[in-house]
């Protein structure tokens, strides 16, 4: 069940704050955004595209997921702070896409509420059992919510382009840690 747009929370742009990185790709390059603050209410940081995080139970830290409106997909989702049907939009989710073999997080409550297909990358897929389906896709695909995957070659494989907005998701392959700390692409070994 949707909550009445009266009552959802409203979304605001973030200013200058910590957290996991946004970058643009554009016919110039790639050019950071923004930097997420971490918090949980959600907030629009694109125009369609809404961050949030929340409290992950087994590693005891604040993880991002994305909400992706207009092509109505959820990016590594979390439960949000307002309930899995605090999501701003007039319409629920359809799919969501895992960044990572590591993000089902609480997905399996979207699938039971919406529906919704999950996808995640043919290389990940032993990771998940019976109870947690997903499609599999490869590197190249063009997925709901037209992006685009991606390998990066990290410690986390994967990476979703949005074309239409301009942005990619980086899984684990670009961290923060602590979230003060500059940011770097992690790379396996060190």
């Amino acid at each position: 069940m949707r909550t009445p747009s009266s009552t959802r929370p409203s979304t605001k742009r973030s200013g200058a704050p910590d957290g996991l990185a946004l970058v643009e790709v554009g016919h110039g390059g790639q050019r950071l955004v923004s930097v997420l603050e971490p918090g949980h209410r959600i907030r629009e940081i694109l125009d369609g595209l809404c961050h949030f995080s929340a409290r992950h139970e087994r590693i005891d830290t604040d993880v991002s997921s994305y909400w992706y409106a207009s092509g109505r997909v959820l990016i590594d989702p979390m439960r949000p702070s307002g309930g899995i049907d605090a999501l701003p939009g007039e319409d629920g989710p359809t799919d969501i896409l895992l960044t990572n073999r590591h993000h089902w997080r609480h997905s399996g409550e979207y699938v039971q509420a919406y529906a919704v297909a999950v996808h995640a990358s043919r290389p990940g897929m032993h990771e998940f059992g019976e109870d947690q389906p997903v499609a599999p896709f490869d590197f190249g695909d063009e997925l709901p919510g037209g992006a685009v995957a991606h390998e990066v070659g990290t410690i986390s494989p994967d990476a979703l382009h949005l074309p239409g907005l301009a942005a990619v998701a980086f899984a684990d392959g670009l961290v923060r840690i602590p979230p003060d700390a500059p940011l770097e692409r992690f790379v396996d070994g060190g």
